[in-house]
């Protein structure tokens, strides 16, 4: 099987959904799928024809002026595969096209040229973006709300990561597979790596957004730390990739006003990534309940799963669509975030061995519902079918 997937972002850049991507690439291969992603290069020359290289097709990535920023690029994006779609199909033999997207201005040529080469076309990924000024500014509620009400109907199949969107999926009766995200592959994942035993490490991968709580996560360290409680924050995210992000961190440094308690590291390298979650005591995700957060599910849990470590989540969908409370995951009240985070740190410090094995549930329930053998495959059977 060949499959070709097209998205508008960079895959040369790291973020969430380039791991999600790669990582169900890597779950495919057992099964003889071959894949081709197709994306736009910022890095190319507009002059430049698409390259065909280790599997990835680039092509120049063209905004049209006068126009809202994420409707342009999407626009621009769409304008390539108009154009390029048909050949590509052709010259590769492609089996069937994966769209990660929730983007109607994407997807609508995208399930136009499928249908006249009678290849299927999926959707996946994506969030369901919140209605906010800046996302009717830039176009990104226009695409999506159009796409939900015209354009995923006339899919061949839908990837969902959320129980709600399953239930979307459902309703509208789009043929669909459930795909809420994948373990990675980290070779020196759980090693036994000496760390000060003394202390309480927390780790959180986080963008500094506000929809990642950030400030009631370093309270709370900070309100422990001033109880007696020997404990450190670690904080693994950019911070100042956008305007959001500047805008955060500017906001939370004057919490972060003690670097032997909280440390940020910005961008770092995978190994030097893989020494920190290794000496992690526990991880933190942290999330108040809106349509946004219910209709998308973070790809760094499993990946904190593969660590064999304590997970804290709250009480939120979709974290509680997949985790116990007290059996596979410590879950807090998202309205009562800091004291009950402190709770949590407490009885992690103090009960080891219940805190391993918690870890050890979520390390079986990340396998059972995460892992690339059961996803791969899982997958695999649902493209079999739509072709």
């Amino acid at each position: 099987m060949n499959l070709l997937i097209c998205t508008s972002i960079d895959t040369s850049e790291k973020c969430a959904a380039v791991n999600r991507l790669n990582r169900l690439i890597t779950a495919l291969k057992p099964f003889g799928v071959k894949s081709i992603i197709c994306y736009s290069d910022k890095s190319l020359p507009q002059d430049t024809q698409h390259t065909f290289r280790e599997g990835k097709i680039t092509f120049p990535l063209f905004v049209p002026k006068l126009l809202p920023r994420a409707y342009a690029l999407n626009k621009g994006c769409a304008q390539f595969y108009s154009k390029n779609l048909q050949n590509i199909l052709n010259f590769y033999n492609i089996d069937i096209i994966l769209v990660y997207s929730t983007f109607s201005t994407l997807l609508d040529p995208i399930i136009r040229i499928g249908k006249l080469a009678s290849t299927p076309v999926v959707a996946d990924g994506g969030e369901l973006f919140s209605i906010s000024l800046q996302n009717l500014l830039n176009g990104v509620n226009f695409m999506q709300i159009f796409a939900r009400v015209h354009t995923f109907k006339r899919l061949s199949g839908l990837s969902c990561c959320s129980f709600s969107q399953l239930k979307y999926s459902q309703k509208n009766l789009i043929p669909s597979v459930f795909f809420p995200g994948l373990m990675p592959y980290i070779p020196n994942a759980n090693v036994d790596i000496q760390s000060n035993s003394s202390e309480l490490n927390i780790v959180t991968i986080s963008s500094f957004h506000p929809r990642e709580n950030l400030s009631y996560l370093i309270k709370a360290v900070k309100k422990a730390s001033a109880l007696g409680l020997p404990v450190r924050l670690t904080i693994v995210g950019n911070t100042s990739s956008n305007l959001i992000q500047k805008l955060t961190y500017f906001r939370l440094k004057r919490l972060i006003n003690n670097p032997s308690l909280i440390t940020v590291t910005g961008f770092i390298s995978d190994e030097k990534l893989s020494s920190i979650m290794n000496c992690a005591s526990a991880f933190v995700l942290l999330r108040k309940p809106s349509n946004e957060i219910a209709n998308t599910f973070p790809t760094r849990i499993p990946e904190y799963l593969s660590y064999k470590k304590p997970l804290i989540l709250c009480n939120v969908k979709p974290f509680t669509d997949f985790f116990t409370k007290d059996k596979d995951s410590l879950i807090i009240s998202h309205q009562r975030m800091i004291t009950e985070l402190v709770d949590a740190f407490y009885f992690i410090y103090y009960n080891p061995h219940l805190a391993s094995s918690l870890a050890s549930c979520g390390s079986s329930t990340s396998n059972r519902l995460f892992s690339p053998d059961v996803v791969g495959k899982r997958v695999y059977n649902f493209f079999q079918e739509l072709i």
